[in-house]
Protein backbone atom coordinates (compact mmCIF):
# COMPACT_ATOMS: atom_id res chain seq x y z
CA UNK A 1 0.00 0.00 0.00
CA UNK A 2 1.25 3.04 -1.03
CA UNK A 3 1.69 6.06 1.90
CA UNK A 4 -0.48 9.09 1.83
CA UNK A 5 1.34 12.37 0.99
CA UNK A 6 2.27 15.19 3.49
CA UNK A 7 0.01 17.79 2.70
CA UNK A 8 0.27 19.11 6.14
CA UNK A 9 3.24 19.91 8.26
CA UNK A 10 2.26 20.96 12.21
CA UNK A 11 4.70 21.61 14.76
CA UNK A 12 5.11 21.65 18.47
CA UNK A 13 6.83 25.03 19.85
CA UNK A 14 8.75 24.87 22.48
CA UNK A 15 12.23 23.19 21.73
CA UNK A 16 11.39 22.58 17.96
CA UNK A 17 10.83 25.95 16.92
CA UNK A 18 12.09 28.30 19.64
CA UNK A 19 14.32 27.37 22.83
CA UNK A 20 13.18 26.87 26.12
CA UNK A 21 16.03 27.28 28.08
CA UNK A 22 16.20 31.11 26.14
CA UNK A 23 12.42 31.91 27.47
CA UNK A 24 13.22 30.65 30.37
CA UNK A 25 15.99 33.39 30.68
CA UNK A 26 13.92 35.75 29.28
CA UNK A 27 11.30 35.54 32.06
CA UNK A 28 13.92 35.06 35.05
CA UNK A 29 14.84 38.55 33.47
CA UNK A 30 11.16 39.58 33.68
CA UNK A 31 11.00 39.12 37.32
CA UNK A 32 13.71 39.78 38.51
CA UNK A 33 13.70 43.90 37.17
CA UNK A 34 9.81 43.55 38.47
CA UNK A 35 11.51 43.17 41.90
CA UNK A 36 14.27 45.23 41.09
CA UNK A 37 11.32 48.19 40.39
CA UNK A 38 9.00 47.15 43.25
CA UNK A 39 11.95 47.20 46.11
CA UNK A 40 14.08 50.02 44.82
CA UNK A 41 16.76 47.83 44.84
CA UNK A 42 19.41 48.02 41.97
CA UNK A 43 19.16 45.23 39.49
CA UNK A 44 22.48 44.28 40.23
CA UNK A 45 21.57 43.45 43.71
CA UNK A 46 18.24 41.45 42.81
CA UNK A 47 20.54 39.56 40.61
CA UNK A 48 23.05 38.54 43.09
CA UNK A 49 20.40 37.28 45.50
CA UNK A 50 19.05 35.16 42.97
CA UNK A 51 21.95 33.50 42.07
CA UNK A 52 22.41 32.76 45.92
CA UNK A 53 18.56 31.35 45.82
CA UNK A 54 19.15 29.13 42.90
CA UNK A 55 21.30 26.75 44.61
CA UNK A 56 19.09 25.64 46.45
CA UNK A 57 16.19 23.16 45.47
CA UNK A 58 14.02 25.10 42.82
CA UNK A 59 10.89 24.74 45.13
CA UNK A 60 12.86 26.41 47.59
CA UNK A 61 13.45 29.30 45.36
CA UNK A 62 11.01 31.75 46.02
CA UNK A 63 11.11 31.13 49.65
CA UNK A 64 14.94 31.78 49.83
CA UNK A 65 14.87 34.65 47.76
CA UNK A 66 11.83 37.18 48.68
CA UNK A 67 12.98 37.21 52.85
CA UNK A 68 16.23 38.18 51.24
CA UNK A 69 14.63 41.22 49.66
CA UNK A 70 12.71 42.26 52.23
CA UNK A 71 9.46 40.99 51.17
CA UNK A 72 6.87 38.43 52.22
CA UNK A 73 7.03 34.86 50.50
CA UNK A 74 3.69 34.37 51.30
CA UNK A 75 1.06 32.17 47.94
CA UNK A 76 -0.26 35.61 47.02
CA UNK A 77 3.14 37.84 46.27
CA UNK A 78 4.67 34.15 45.01
CA UNK A 79 1.75 34.13 42.42
CA UNK A 80 1.69 37.59 41.32
CA UNK A 81 5.63 36.51 40.39
CA UNK A 82 4.46 33.46 38.43
CA UNK A 83 2.25 35.58 36.99
CA UNK A 84 4.80 38.08 35.44
CA UNK A 85 6.61 35.31 34.62
CA UNK A 86 3.40 34.17 32.31
CA UNK A 87 2.77 37.51 31.44
CA UNK A 88 5.39 38.76 30.05
CA UNK A 89 6.19 39.37 26.17
CA UNK A 90 9.47 37.32 26.00
CA UNK A 91 12.93 38.04 24.27
CA UNK A 92 12.92 35.12 21.73
CA UNK A 93 13.46 33.90 18.46
CA UNK A 94 12.96 31.00 16.17
CA UNK A 95 16.13 28.82 16.03
CA UNK A 96 18.10 30.13 12.89
CA UNK A 97 16.98 26.70 10.70
CA UNK A 98 12.90 27.58 11.34
CA UNK A 99 12.04 30.32 8.92
CA UNK A 100 13.92 28.98 5.73
CA UNK A 101 12.18 25.88 5.94
CA UNK A 102 8.74 26.99 6.77
CA UNK A 103 8.94 29.23 3.26
CA UNK A 104 10.43 25.97 1.39
CA UNK A 105 7.88 23.71 2.59
CA UNK A 106 5.10 26.46 2.08
CA UNK A 107 5.71 26.88 -1.07
CA UNK A 108 5.98 23.47 -1.78
CA UNK A 109 2.34 23.54 -1.14
CA UNK A 110 2.72 22.53 2.30
CA UNK A 111 0.30 23.90 4.89
CA UNK A 112 1.56 24.88 7.91
CA UNK A 113 -0.20 24.73 11.91
CA UNK A 114 1.48 24.37 15.63
CA UNK A 115 -0.25 22.97 18.48
CA UNK A 116 1.38 23.81 21.51
CA UNK A 117 0.70 22.98 25.33
CA UNK A 118 1.35 25.47 28.43
CA UNK A 119 -0.27 27.68 30.00
CA UNK A 120 -2.48 29.93 27.72
CA UNK A 121 -1.28 33.31 28.21
CA UNK A 122 2.66 32.18 28.53
CA UNK A 123 2.66 29.99 25.23
CA UNK A 124 -0.01 33.36 23.26
CA UNK A 125 3.08 35.57 24.43
CA UNK A 126 5.27 33.28 22.73
CA UNK A 127 3.84 33.21 19.57
CA UNK A 128 2.97 36.58 19.53
CA UNK A 129 6.77 37.10 20.45
CA UNK A 130 7.72 35.77 17.24
CA UNK A 131 4.80 36.91 15.04
CA UNK A 132 3.89 33.10 14.54
CA UNK A 133 0.78 33.87 12.88
CA UNK A 134 2.54 35.20 9.92
CA UNK A 135 4.34 32.01 8.94
CA UNK A 136 1.49 29.32 10.34
CA UNK A 137 -2.47 28.86 8.54
CA UNK A 138 -3.78 27.21 11.77
CA UNK A 139 -2.46 27.75 15.54
CA UNK A 140 -3.58 25.52 18.29
CA UNK A 141 -3.01 26.11 22.05
CA UNK A 142 -3.87 23.25 23.77
CA UNK A 143 -4.90 25.03 27.09
CA UNK A 144 -7.74 27.08 25.72
CA UNK A 145 -9.53 23.95 25.18
CA UNK A 146 -8.98 23.10 28.57
CA UNK A 147 -6.35 21.24 31.16
CA UNK A 148 -7.49 17.88 29.86
CA UNK A 149 -6.79 18.72 26.39
CA UNK A 150 -2.98 18.67 26.64
CA UNK A 151 -1.41 16.48 24.20
CA UNK A 152 -1.15 13.80 23.83
CA UNK A 153 -5.44 13.64 23.85
CA UNK A 154 -6.35 13.46 20.45
CA UNK A 155 -8.57 17.17 20.54
CA UNK A 156 -5.82 19.25 19.33
CA UNK A 157 -4.63 17.06 16.30
CA UNK A 158 -7.79 16.54 15.23
CA UNK A 159 -8.55 20.27 15.52
CA UNK A 160 -5.70 21.46 13.56
CA UNK A 161 -6.47 18.99 11.08
CA UNK A 162 -9.80 20.33 10.84
CA UNK A 163 -8.46 23.96 10.38
CA UNK A 164 -5.86 23.13 7.68
CA UNK A 165 -8.87 21.31 5.96
CA UNK A 166 -6.36 18.13 5.16
CA UNK A 167 -7.16 14.18 6.29
CA UNK A 168 -5.02 13.43 9.27
CA UNK A 169 -3.42 10.81 7.12
CA UNK A 170 -2.03 13.42 5.40
CA UNK A 171 -0.46 15.35 8.44
CA UNK A 172 3.06 15.44 9.87
CA UNK A 173 3.27 16.30 13.75
CA UNK A 174 7.13 17.47 14.37
CA UNK A 175 7.88 17.37 18.39
CA UNK A 176 10.64 17.07 20.97
CA UNK A 177 8.87 15.25 23.84
CA UNK A 178 8.99 11.88 24.18
CA UNK A 179 6.06 11.74 26.71
CA UNK A 180 2.91 13.58 24.49
CA UNK A 181 4.28 14.03 21.10
CA UNK A 182 4.17 10.86 19.34
CA UNK A 183 2.03 8.01 21.19
CA UNK A 184 -0.78 10.28 19.25
CA UNK A 185 -0.11 7.29 16.43
CA UNK A 186 -1.51 4.85 18.26
CA UNK A 187 -5.06 5.68 17.64
CA UNK A 188 -4.73 8.47 14.88
CA UNK A 189 -2.93 8.05 11.05
CA UNK A 190 -0.57 10.92 11.73
CA UNK A 191 3.10 10.78 10.80
CA UNK A 192 5.12 11.38 13.76
CA UNK A 193 8.33 12.97 13.50
CA UNK A 194 11.11 14.00 16.41
CA UNK A 195 13.09 17.00 16.78
CA UNK A 196 16.19 16.93 18.58
CA UNK A 197 17.81 20.22 19.52
CA UNK A 198 20.72 20.57 21.32
CA UNK A 199 19.27 22.44 24.21
CA UNK A 200 16.11 20.76 24.49
CA UNK A 201 14.85 19.90 28.02
CA UNK A 202 12.76 17.16 27.49
CA UNK A 203 14.23 14.96 24.51
CA UNK A 204 15.77 12.73 27.13
CA UNK A 205 12.26 11.68 28.57
CA UNK A 206 10.89 8.17 28.20
CA UNK A 207 8.52 7.39 25.76
CA UNK A 208 5.12 6.97 26.48
CA UNK A 209 4.03 3.64 26.77
CA UNK A 210 7.36 2.78 24.44
CA UNK A 211 5.78 4.59 21.66
CA UNK A 212 8.80 6.11 19.36
CA UNK A 213 8.33 8.37 16.60
CA UNK A 214 8.55 7.56 12.60
CA UNK A 215 11.05 9.45 11.95
CA UNK A 216 13.74 11.67 13.74
CA UNK A 217 15.40 14.30 12.50
CA UNK A 218 17.88 17.47 13.87
CA UNK A 219 17.24 20.15 11.70
CA UNK A 220 14.37 21.65 9.54
CA UNK A 221 16.42 21.09 6.69
CA UNK A 222 15.88 17.33 7.27
CA UNK A 223 11.71 18.03 7.29
CA UNK A 224 12.15 19.58 3.96
CA UNK A 225 13.99 16.65 2.62
CA UNK A 226 11.92 14.03 4.67
CA UNK A 227 8.56 15.89 3.38
CA UNK A 228 9.49 16.22 -0.38
CA UNK A 229 10.91 12.74 -0.91
CA UNK A 230 7.37 11.18 0.76
CA UNK A 231 5.72 13.45 -1.17
CA UNK A 232 7.70 12.50 -4.57
CA UNK A 233 7.56 8.96 -4.09
CA UNK A 234 3.73 9.00 -3.95
CA UNK A 235 3.96 11.33 -6.90
CA UNK A 236 6.00 8.71 -8.94
CA UNK A 237 3.78 5.61 -7.55
CA UNK A 238 0.93 7.34 -8.84
CA UNK A 239 2.41 7.75 -12.43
Amino acid sequence: MTASPIRAAVFDLDDTLISEIEYQRSAREAVLQYLSVKTGIGIDEVVEHSDVASRKPRTEYFQTLLPRLGLPADDRFVAELIAVHREHLPDVSWYPDVLASLEALSAAGVKLGIITDGYAVAQRQKLMAVKADQFFEAIVVSDELGRQYWKPHERPFRLVAQMLDVPLNEMAYVGDNPQKDFYVSTSLPITTVKMTRPDSLKGQLDYLDGVVEHHAVSTMGEIETLIGQRNGAVKHAGT
